[in-house]
């Protein structure tokens, strides 16, 4: 649109108003690309700073950066303010809000600093550490010596106000969230404070303008920023604009005089005094450009006695600059930081682990294979459960499964098997090379070699975690180990001394409720993990009632509440993904806190849904039938079941006695087999059902299914209630 028309109102030519609705239309398609790739991936930091980019563009006004392609305005065009928003650029506006406070974590979008604890500007301490980013609210803090007793349970506050953003070591996106704070700024201080006003007006304008866009900056740095792998261009960033207040500080009046606004030209000296400080005491890119730009800074200084304090000052703080370069170069060495997307695959999209290669069968179908009770699609499992499998079985080192596919292929397979299994070793060494680069590195800096205080450390540690979690969010083991982090590293610190565990029952509570946030987020992308369900209920025992539940005491206890939510966890679970371990687990803690009746019910629930392996099986049991293709099909018409006398009968009421066909063993022998339950081995077998985009459901020749099986019963389960029946239950 032209700028008269804007002006004056007019509407706009019908060629221009068509154009617009197409370039609409074009950026509503590519930020719905963008949006499918942020509901699969959503901790890309690359994906969510292009589409923050992109709505931040959309909701530019004229007169303001981020607007393309604008003829000059005329001088008595308005300036742009919040009221000037069409209906599209508010919903663009509440979008990129939306990425700032989900992946950044932050409640404060107006530069107030109310939202996130965060000063106005920050003071300094002896160490040239800002007091302010160790006073960040919530996910930003974390200082377990300063925990407020505000009366709030932390089991309810939200993930974001415990743990922060997953997102927040992207210093991209943290200049994006100043360079929104700022324009903001701007069009609140465009109708509070006219621009045409002049005088004093304009100057309280300005200190507006300023005062928010600094204390956006010191969010950034208090929230993840100052600790990112790229902190030099939030620093750098930071810097250059406190460095353009000498600018601001000269206004020319219109009869041609000058006036310098000296308090703000000191605020400016001392304020960039201070920021040098700080940031020569953090490793990072351009280190020694910083220090001798500091240096240059104190020794330009004029005035009575500027050399002994420039002396005196550079000498207290060069040691700070020497072993935060030592740091920067050792973990370099160590981490090799700066080939990070290499060498850490930082930036890689959260896929699942590796997983063996599919075999399909004659049919185009995929296998059929159950391995170990693990849920199969396409024939093989990604469990782990036995040593040196044969085929069919995944072995200790997760090659067995993968071995089997290859075995069981034809004749004419043969190759493209072989380069399949090629293609997944390779693939499985540099996944399992990234995670041990990424736990050295997680090793490295809980040895704190910064020599960070007890809240920059944690900050700190949990910065790396969320780069690492961002990388590999649908490994389970990568949550499992930061929330277990979260609920142990505060020992240290605590008041006890001497590592300690007898931690106050406040920092413990609150220790759970972070390592319970981050198994929360870690359940969501990877719902399917035992583990994760687990550890989370045990938490839940221990310390709270979860989110949503009900505040209990400051103990370390948590009480019937969180007793009851953590039971309700793992019934949830395993109604949705049957496994003996869960069903033991749950048992034992129904045994616990309900009694011996509640718990023979959950074992006796756990033999009905779990499946059991036709080679688990008794002889007088009839197994899952097997076609000619060695294709599971589903179970015999004939069900057995057990009459009041205990005999095996069919579903006609005769007495039955059948002989097994193992599906995978040739010789069909059962000598050492385990008699595990009285139904048949079809109770627990899933439906089949077309892949979505895998094929064409509606043709039997290309159509690509999945067989989900339930798990299956061991020994375990037999072994733990014989243990709770035996100990607990006689006693």
């Amino acid at each position: 649109l032209t700028a008269p028309s804007l002006a004056t109102g007019a509407v706009p030519p019908p060629t221009v108003a068509a154009s617009a609705a197409e370039l609409a239309t074009k950026l509503d398609w590519i930020e719905s690309c963008h949006g499918a790739l942020l509901s699969t991936f959503p901790y890309s930091a690359s994906y969510a700073v292009s589409v923050a980019e992109m709505l931040l563009g959309q909701t530019a006004l004229p007169g303001e950066d981020g607007l393309v392609g604008m003829p000059p305005l005329p001088p008595n065009f308005p300036p742009p303010h919040e009221g000037m928003l069409t209906e599209r650029q508010q919903r663009c506006q509440d979008k990129l809000e939306r990425i700032f406070t989900v992946g950044l974590g932050v409640t404060d979008l107006d530069g107030t600093g109310k939202g996130d604890g965060i000063a106005a500007a920050a003071s300094t301490g002896t160490d040239g550490t800002s007091k302010s980013s160790t006073a960040a609210a919530g996910g930003g803090g974390g200082d377990d010596d300063d925990v407020e007793d505000d009366g709030t349970d932390p089991f309810t506050q939200s993930t974001n106000d415990l743990i922060g953003g997953i997102l927040s070591p992207s210093a991209e996106l943290w200049l994006l969230y100043v360079k929104y704070v700022t324009r903001k700024a701007t069009r609140t201080a465009n109708v509070t404070h006219p621009p045409a006003a002049g005088g004093a007006s304009a100057s309280a304008r300005a200190e507006y303008i300023r005062d928010r866009t600094t204390t956006a900056y010191e969010t950034a740095l208090a929230r993840g920023g100052a600790y990112s792998l790229n902190n030099h261009l939030v620093w750098s960033g930071y810097l250059t604009f406190v460095k353009g207040w000498e600018g601001q500080a000269t206004t020319s009046a219109p009869d041609g005089s000058i006036t310098t606004d000296h308090a703000l030209l000191q605020k400016r000296l001392s304020h960039l005094r201070r920021l040098y400080q700080r940031l020569v005491g953090h490793p990072m890119t351009g280190l020694d450009q910083y220090w001798t730009e500091y240096e240059a800074y104190e020794k330009n200084q004029g005035g009575t006695g500027a050399e002994q304090l420039a002396a005196a000052l550079l000498a207290e703080h060069q040691p700070r600059y020497q072993h935060a370069r030592s740091v920067y170069l050792e973990r370099n060495r160590i981490c090799d930081l700066r080939n990070a997307p290499t060498s850490l695959g930082v930036g890689r999209l959260a896929v699942p682990p590796v997983e063996p290669p599919r075999r399909r069968g004659g049919k185009g179908m995929v296998s059929d294979a159950l391995v170990d009770g693990k849920v199969v699609v396409g024939g093989l499992a990604g469990a782990v459960p036995k040593k040196g499998g044969a085929a069919g079985v995944a072995g200790e080192d997760g090659t067995g499964a993968a071995a089997a596919a290859v075995a069981a292929a034809g004749p004419d397979d043969d190759d493209d098997a072989a380069d399949k299994m090629a293609q997944y070793e390779s693939n499985l060494e540099e996944e399992l090379t990234l995670l041990s680069r990424w736990t050295t590195r997680l090793s490295y800096e809980r040895t704190n070699p910064e020599r960070l205080a007890a809240a920059d450390l944690t900050r700190r540690v949990r910065s790396v975690y969320k780069e690492f979690v961002s990388c590999f969010a649908r490994h389970p083991e990568t949550w499992d180990g930061w929330s277990a982090w979260e609920f142990l590293h505060s020992a240290s610190s605590d008041s006890a001394g001497g590592g300690s565990r007898k931690l106050a029952g406040k920092v413990l509570r609150r220790r759970a409720a972070m390592a319970d946030a981050v198994l929360h987020f870690g359940m969501a992308n990877v719902p399917t993990s035992a583990l994760l369900v687990i550890q989370r209920a045990e938490i839940l025992e221990q310390c709270g009632s979860g989110s949503g539940g009900k505040s209990l005491d400051g103990g370390s206890s948590g009480g019937k509440a969180g007793a009851d939510a953590a039971i309700e966890l793992l019934s949830t679970y395993a109604k949705e993904h049957p496994t003996t371990l869960v069903f033991v687990c749950l048992q034992k803690l129904v045994r616990k806190y309900k009694g011996i009746s509640a718990a023979r019910a959950v074992f006796s629930r756990a033999r009905k849904e779990l499946k059991m392996r036709p080679e688990d099986c008794a002889e007088d049991l009839v197994a899952a039938a097997v076609d000619a293709d060695g294709d599971a099909v589903g179970s015999t018409a004939n069900v057995v079941s057990e009459n009041e006398n205990g005999d095996k009968t069919d579903d006609n009421g005769g007495a039955k006695k059948a002989t097994i066909s193992l599906a995978g063993n040739a010789s069909g022998a059962t000598e050492g087999r385990m008699v595990t339950t009285r139904l048949a081995p079809s109770v627990g077998v899933g439906s089949v059902a077309p892949l979505v985009g895998s094929g064409d459901a509606t043709s039997p020749e290309d159509a690509v299914t999945t067989v989900v099986y339930r798990g299956v019963i061991t020994h375990h389960l037999y072994s733990s209630h014989a243990d709770i029946e035996r100990y607990l239950n006689s006693s």
